[in-house]
């Protein structure tokens, strides 16, 4: 009966993966399922250690092509990269997605202080949360761009370096409306977007469908901008709500470079993230693996030079953890 199962579990994964190669999210529902795509390896180790037992030659084949494919989607991750350059001249940016509902504004700002970047990007930005950052924040950030609102749906720029707000349009459905600055550090001009897409959940065929069309089209208008070559050395960060094996990952991809992929080890999940230890965090009622997936990201255009990537530690006040990028002098 373990041997059926095994097959029967190998021949839905090889299938998933080859629909994955060619249609990537553009089946229906699939989006979702290519975002949660870790989560079907989860047996694979628990079968090859059932196989010590039965010894099967086809079931340690495919196996193998299990491990093979796990390899081609994560393995890059945990190849080893340069070491870290902590230069005191270097530009640091976090983004960090402070949960709007039900959010812990002063474990946030614990973060924050944390962190101590030069750049900070945040989303879910609450008029309570704005209430710490202007009472705790604001001397050592001074300019600053401050849109809050009630819910998921306000942002927020801090900064230590002087900076103006560039006018562009990014019309489309978001999570909060993204903000670009232009600043100049080290000599150079540098532009900054902060972005939080709407994340795709369950729903009725049609209305999932529209909800796809309408973030894809969002996207795209982000990138046009970023593809534009208006804008020199720029970095774009935030909440994605995709995550490397979604297509919006790699359209992005195409142009700006991923931090994380370029410099730091290891999966780099951020989210859902919980205050207690534990394996699960409850969302909604129902149990998660906590740092199931990776949404949260640092882009940046070629010409900038990546010196160090990290998460910050979860000090809880959100579902989220931080994510702090470090760049040298263009």
């Amino acid at each position: 009966m373990g041997e059926i199962l095994s097959r029967v579990y190998f021949i839905c994964l090889f299938l998933w993966f080859a629909i994955y190669l060619f249609f990537g999210d553009r089946l229906p529902y699939f989006v979702l399922l290519n975002a949660a795509a870790i989560v079907l390896f989860l047996p694979l180790p628990l079968i090859a250690a059932a196989n010590l037992k039965l010894r099967s030659r086809q079931l340690w084949l495919f196996s193998f092509v299990g491990l093979a494919i796990f390899a081609f989607l994560w393995g890059q991750l945990f190849l080893p990269k340069g070491s870290a350059n902590t230069s005191l001249d270097s530009l640091d940016v976090l983004t960090y997605n402070v949960r709007g509902l039900n959010g812990d504004n002063t474990l946030a700002l614990m973060t924050i202080e944390e962190a101590d970047a030069d750049l900070v990007l945040l989303q879910e930005f609450t008029p309570s949360m704005e209430a710490v950052v202007e009472a705790h924040l604001l001397d050592d950030y001074p300019y600053y761009w401050l849109e809050a609102r009630d819910g998921a749906n306000g942002m927020a720029i801090l900064s230590k370096i002087e900076f103006t707000r560039v006018k562009v349009e990014f019309p489309g459905q978001w999570n909060g409306h993204p903000q670009m600055i232009a600043l100049e550090w080290m000599g150079a001009e540098m532009h900054v977007i902060n972005v939080h897409l709407h994340a795709m959940r369950p729903a009725l065929p049609l209305d999932f469908v529209r909800a796809q069309q309408s973030n894809a089209e969002s996207l795209q208008r982000l990138l046009d901008v970023v593809r534009s070559g208006a804008f020199a050395n720029l970095i774009v960060a935030g909440d994605f709500n995709f995550t490397p094996q979604n297509d919006g990952y790699k359209q992005i991809t195409s142009t700006l470079a991923d931090a994380w992929k370029a410099g730091g080890w290891g999966f780099g999940n951020t989210f859902p993230v919980a205050e207690q230890a534990g394996l699960f965090v409850w969302r909604n009622g129902f149990p998660f693996l906590q740092r199931l997936i990776r949404i949260d990201y640092v882009f940046f255009s070629p010409g900038l030079q990546l010196t160090n990537v990290t998460l910050m530690p979860n000090r809880g006040g959100s579902d989220h953890l931080g994510l702090m990028a470090s760049f040298s002098q263009p």
